[in-house]
């Protein structure tokens, strides 16, 4: 073999190493476990589910999501997703996916683990070390509690696109409830000075889900 074979084929040994690992991680099933436990490592335990089965390019099915901490709970009975991953930075994309059974609750001050109730430090819990990017969630029977004024809203279905990573950011909202349609976009802040804005746009039916239970708040200072 000559010298120029030689060199060749080292060239050629990492980029077919690399391009096998991320054949593994993105298009097999233990590729998928693999980086969900990374996923829970970097959000310190805060995110779990039960089992994860599938494919992150064919499509992964999460069963009994949450995500826990001193600012936020959410739960997912299911979830179906397809995604890709960048690097440089670290991007995770969610093509699509449908999700039922989703709980959202801001927990009261009171109840907060480690007795925090600064409310800078509380929103900090909710940054990422990485950027998910949602380019289309279908939701069925959700839930939101204490998000935006200690308001509670439930609906049938919703559709949305956005992002999270040091902010939660909504670029799509469309929701349906028996009594209302609901439009909008939205963020919230997650560090400085825990901006939230919103515009929804509210379509009445013949009635409301809608139950406030305190004054809405837009910032908090």
């Amino acid at each position: 073999m000559s010298l120029r074979r030689v060199l060749l084929l080292l060239a050629a040994t990492p980029v077919a190493f690399a391009a096998a690992a991320w054949f593994w991680l993105l298009h097999t099933e233990p590729g998928a476990q693999w980086l969900w436990k990374q996923a829970e490592s970097a959000t310190g335990g805060a995110l779990s589910a039960t089992s994860v089965s599938g494919s992150l390019g064919g499509g992964v099915t999460l069963h009994s999501l949450s995500f826990e901490n001193d600012a936020v709970d959410i739960d997912v009975s299911n979830i179906r997703l397809t995604a890709r991953v960048a690097v440089l930075p670290v991007r995770i994309f969610v093509t699509e996916a449908h999700a039922s059974g989703f709980s959202l609750r801001i927990p009261d001050r009171e109840e907060n683990r480690d007795g925090s109730t600064d409310l800078h430090e509380i929103f900090a819990k909710l940054q990422l070390p990485f950027e998910i990017v949602v380019e289309a969630l279908d939701i069925e029977d959700a839930s939101f509690d204490g998000f935006v004024g200690e308001e509670y809203l439930s609906f049938g279905f919703a559709s949305i696109t956005g992002g999270w990573k040091d902010a939660i950011r909504i670029d799509r909202l469309q929701a349906r409830t028996p009594y209302y349609d609901l439009d909008g976009t939205g963020q919230m802040w997650l560090h400085g000075r825990n901006e939230i804005t919103a515009d929804v746009e509210r379509r009445q039916r013949r009635g409301s889900r809608l139950h406030r239970r305190a004054g809405a708040a837009g910032q908090h200072r």
